[in-house]
């Protein structure tokens, strides 16, 4: 009755809604084209940033502020007063949540103790610190913390961390983050950054002011007090908030590289099933790392992933000992194959 009422009296509202379900059908067509099918299950927010910052799931409306603009992708400066705000009811009374977006850092803010380029904050009145995501490249010292190629994760002021992350300015990331009930999951371009089961983190019980959910800037108090050495300083696109986990396999949607994309499924049966206990070391590595676990009739590759999902290096038959000297410090991925795809191991390179 509701809708034949609306329908009946207002040409208005049915045009805004066939003009909504045209954006988000769209949304959904070029999502899948450039990155996959995205799951829809959950999917309570969504902006494309194509050409204006409207939510194309409801009416939830952002907000931008200072001088951040949209140009076929939101764009934050390194300022103090760039910025994009949403409702900060997204999060409340959420025991769990994902947020996945694509981001582009023009440039490392590297010149404070405290400097990172944010990715977004929650606060209220009471806390500027309810729910940070940032990503630090290289802080100077005199901090309570020097974090260096670092991302971290604030809940209630205590900061968990996620180290020896090798970013580059100039190049899209997919990040991901997934918060079950009490577990935080981290996924840099649809790849598992965090432990295999996850950071322990206290269940969810935050209260953000409405004003007080901001992305590309932290909130020294509510809705203001930014730091230019702690903006965004980039780009950011894509932006999707899910009201649950998500799962690994779901997450690999998202995944912006064109290069491989790894089977989670078939990597986990394929452990299981043979029953390996693969280990590489050290890690990090300098020179040369080692391979331990493999029968030692055992044939198949090994191949060697940057973050962009690019074949860097392989071997036809797998060595006990593998000479790294020619890749550049930052993260990799080492696959292991077999007659199936056996195992993956993320490898820093000092």
């Amino acid at each position: 009755m509701i809708g034949v009422s609306f329908y009946r009296s207002s040409g208005l509202f049915t045009f805004v809604i066939m003009r909504k379900c045209l954006m988000l059908i769209c949304f959904f067509i070029g999502y899948q084209f450039t990155n996959g099918q995205i799951p829809e299950d959950g999917l309570i927010v969504a902006y494309d940033f194509d050409s204006g910052y409207e939510d194309l799931m409801a009416s939830v409306e952002g907000e931008l502020l200072g001088g951040a603009y949209i140009k076929d992708a939101l764009y934050i400066g390194m300022n103090d007063s760039d910025g994009f705000a949403v409702p900060g009811s997204l999060v409340d009374s959420q025991s769990e949540f994902t947020v996945s977006f694509d981001v582009y850092f023009e440039e490392f803010n590297t010149n404070h103790a405290s400097a990172c380029n944010v990715l977004f904050s929650g606060a209220n009145s009471e806390n500027d610190n309810l729910l940070n995501f940032a990503y630090a490249k290289q802080q100077l010292p005199g901090g309570n913390a020097t974090l260096e190629n670092t991302f971290f994760y604030v809940h209630h002021n205590v900061r968990y961390e996620f180290n020896d992350i090798f970013l580059l300015e100039d190049v899209w990331y997919n990040v991901t983050l997934v918060r079950s009930s009490d577990k935080l999951y981290f996924y840099l371009n649809g790849v598992l950054m965090s432990p295999l089961d996850g950071l322990v983190v206290p269940s969810m019980d935050l209260t953000l002011h409405e004003a007080g959910f901001v992305f590309g800037q932290d909130q020294d108090i509510l809705g203001a007090g930014f730091q230019d050495f702690q903006s965004l300083n980039g780009r950011m696109d894509d932006l999707l908030f899910y009201n649950r986990a998500l799962s690994e396999r779901e997450v690999l949607s998202f995944n912006r590289n064109d290069g491989v994309v790894l089977d989670v499924e078939m990597v986990d049966n394929s452990i299981q099933k043979q029953s390996l206990e693969i280990t590489v070391y050290p890690n990090p590595v300098s020179d040369y790392m080692n391979i331990a676990g493999l029968p030692d009739d055992f044939a198949g590759t090994v191949e060697f992933y940057n973050v962009e999902g690019k074949l860097l290096m392989s071997e036809t038959t797998i060595p006990k000992r593998i000479n790294i000297r020619t890749l550049r410090p930052g993260n990799y991925f080492l696959i292991i194959k077999g007659e199936e795809l056996l195992s993956k191991h993320h490898i820093v390179k000092n």
